[in-house]
């Protein structure tokens, strides 16, 4: 989700996703967040885990 100073890259299960570099936001039962200010911020090896994470958590549950 666009905002006018960075991108929120949801997570739809994002409160069971591991989160070692304490990157996600919210207080939601299951969404969260990661705020994206720069284009870097999306090289964040925590960024990218977060995403392997939820792809291989969706993909299982989808069998």
């Amino acid at each position: 989700m666009p905002f006018r100073s960075w991108v929120n890259l949801g997570f739809f299960q994002g409160a069971s996703l591991m989160d070692p570099q304490g990157l996600l936001e919210g207080t939601g039962a299951r969404l969260r967040h990661v705020k994206l200010r720069t284009v870097a911020d999306t090289e964040q090896p925590g960024v990218r885990a977060l995403v392997e994470e939820a792809y291989a958590e969706r993909k299982a549950a989808s069998r």
